[in-house]
């Protein structure tokens, strides 16, 4: 018999999740899809057909874990440099558009503030100051990634808490998933933080990667950068509104045995004791962010000068610069030499690099395609200013999130919701921004973002998160809905970019 250990070693690299859906047939799957919708005589373009197929492929492969999302992001610029659906260099081009080196930038800086133990810090503070009970510590959580969130995109947010929160459950007497998964309290903790990281990301547009590429088509549309300040005029309120929403839910349905907690105040203030006092390198690295961030957001104040003065210059390079200058700074504490080096960002998640430009690049295939004409032609009569229209909105857009990712959604949605608004004649911005806030209803499925995906695979009871996250997501598709038609109806300068 021959030995087939060192294949299936070497096909494990390009494995997804520990825990993939499916076996070889999902894996071809995906390409016979494409393959199929490419060949089959329609009566529409093949262009469209293969632009529709590649987008079923990549869905699948994301959906089912069977191959790491870097390579599922890399299949836009490689199909179409062997079949032409769109200009090759209009679609790779993204790769050094300067969203790139901002990413790189922003969560560069991010993997920083865990390094040098700020969010263990503002965690184990938060906890010992706001409460220790069951739920308290619940709602903790959840403000806490809700939070962080905002500025921080939602997956790495969660990457950044769920390790403090399993270690202090760890304390707890939850040692393993499995003992997590048994107990409402511990598996309602991450879930709190992977619902919170959720609802956070949508007040700002640092907070995931739907919401980058939602606002870089957005601009691309009107022919210029939306300042990030429109984006939170638009979103912050709905953001605030929705916290409460979440919040409120977990506080009081839930039924949660104390004896279950068995954790005192004295607990976290021996953990504090443990803390040294705030380092130097925390308050550099914090306000290395909150410089960047502030560049960013008063954009519209200095843009017209730098406009004239420096024309290469993008505000999103803010990130990437200050990072790179954190990589020379020296540290005085621990052994790094520096605030950021290889030792300080070996949490730095890699695949974030090739997601979010791949899926521009999927986006710009099926528009160039005309795919995004085809798809639109098919909804737009659904597409008002009314109750109802903004009702249908929501439920196709959080419906697509949740089964396939908040980031896939955006690609395929975005293009459509704007040709869709602007052959109509109506305010691309209002259904954008109304798209933007329903691509973070991702609650209900580990597909629907990384956060959820994190929590589950750390021990997040899944049936919990179907069955609370579908009634949250309902909950949510109603705030959106009203709230959309009312601003729209009712707050000036609301349907502007």
């Amino acid at each position: 018999m021959a030995d087939t250990t060192s294949h299936t070693g070497y096909f494990d690299r390009f494995r997804g999740r520990d825990d993939p859906q499916g076996g070889i047939g999902i894996l071809l799957l995906g390409p016979v899809l494409f393959m199929g919708s490419l060949l089959t005589p329609f009566s529409i373009s093949w262009k469209i057909q293969g632009a529709i197929g590649l987008l079923a492929w990549i869905v699948i492969w994301m959906v089912s874990g069977i191959i790491r999302l870097e390579i599922v992001f890399l299949l836009p610029v490689v199909i179409v440099s062997i079949v032409p659906l769109a200009p090759w260099q209009e679609v790779v081009s993204v790769y050094w558009d300067p969203l790139v080196l901002f990413i790189f930038g922003a969560v560069g800086i991010a993997t920083g503030w865990k390094y040098w133990g700020f969010t263990r810090r503002v965690a184990l503070r938060s906890l010992y100051k706001l409460g220790y009970g069951p739920k308290s510590q619940i709602l903790v959580w959840f403000g806490l990634a809700a939070v962080f969130s905002a500025v921080i995109p939602d997956t790495v947010t969660a990457a950044m808490f769920i390790p403090i929160a399993v270690t202090i459950l760890h304390y707890q007497g939850y040692e393993t998933a499995d003992e997590i998964r048994a107990s409402s309290f511990p598996s309602l903790v991450l879930l709190a933080i992977g619902w919170g990281a959720a609802v956070g990301g949508s007040a700002t547009p640092l907070g995931g990667g739907m919401d980058i590429l939602t606002i870089e088509l957005l601009s691309d549309h009107v022919g210029y950068s939306i300042p990030f300040t429109s984006w939170i005029y638009h979103l912050l309120p709905f953001t605030v509104l929705n916290f409460l929403l979440v919040g409120t839910y977990l506080y009081y349905v839930f039924d949660i045995d104390a004896t279950e907690v068995p954790t005192s105040k004295s607990f976290y203030q021996a953990e504090l004791t443990k803390l040294d006092s705030i380092k130097q390198e925390e308050i550099i690295v914090v306000g290395a962010w909150l410089l960047a961030f502030g560049l960013v957001l008063l954009e519209p104040l200095y843009g017209d000068v730098l406009e004239n003065s420096v024309p290469w210059f993008d505000p999103l390079l803010a990130f990437p610069i200050i990072c790179a200058l954190l990589f020379v700074i020296p540290a005085k504490s621990g052994s790094a030499s520096t605030i950021l080096n290889a030792d300080v960002i070996t949490d730095f998640p890699l695949p974030v690099l090739f997601i979010w430009p791949g899926a521009i690049a999927l986006a710009k295939i099926l528009t160039l395609s005309g795919a995004v004409d085809a798809l639109g032609a098919a909804v737009d009569q659904y597409l008002t200013l009314s109750l109802l229209g903004f009702l249908l909105l929501a439920i196709i857009v959080a419906t697509i999130t949740n089964i396939t990712t908040n980031t896939a959604a955006a690609a395929a949605l975005i293009p459509v919701i704007i040709s869709i608004a602007a052959k109509a004649d109506l305010p691309v911005a209002t259904f954008v921004y109304a798209a933007a806030a329903m691509l973070n209803i991702s609650y209900a499925l580990p597909s629907a973002n990384g956060c959820l995906a994190l929590t589950t695979g750390f021990g997040a009871d899944t049936n919990k998160m179907v069955k609370h996250g579908t009634v949250l997501c309902i909950l949510t598709i109603v705030l959106i809905t009203v709230y959309s038609y009312l601003a729209s109806q009712f707050i000036p300068g609301w349907n502007l970019p």
